[in-house]
C-alpha cells in the first residue's frame, strides 16, 4: 500500500513539474506577444515615422552662399 502512494506521489510531483514548464513557456509566449503589440503600437504613432524620415525631408532646404 506505501508503494502504491509514493508511486502515486511520484507521478504527481512529474506531473506538477510538467504543468509549471508549460506555464512558463506560456508566459514567455504572452511576454513576447505584449511586447510585439507594444512594438507595433509605438511604431505605428506618426511621431515614430517622423523621427524615422531623412533629416532632409524633414528640414527645409537652406541656400548656402560661398
Amino acid at each position: 500500500m506505501a508503494h502504491v502512494v509514493e508511486q502515486m506521489a511520484c507521478n504527481s510531483y512529474a506531473r506538477e513539474q510538467q504543468l509549471r514548464k508549460q506555464v512558463n513557456s506560456l508566459q514567455i509566449e504572452i511576454n513576447q506577444s505584449r511586447m510585439q503589440h507594444q512594438l507595433t503600437a509605438i511604431t505605428e504613432t506618426s511621431y515614430f515615422k517622423n523621427v524615422q524620415q531623412p533629416t532632409k525631408q524633414r528640414r527645409p532646404e537652406t541656400s548656402q552662399e560661398d
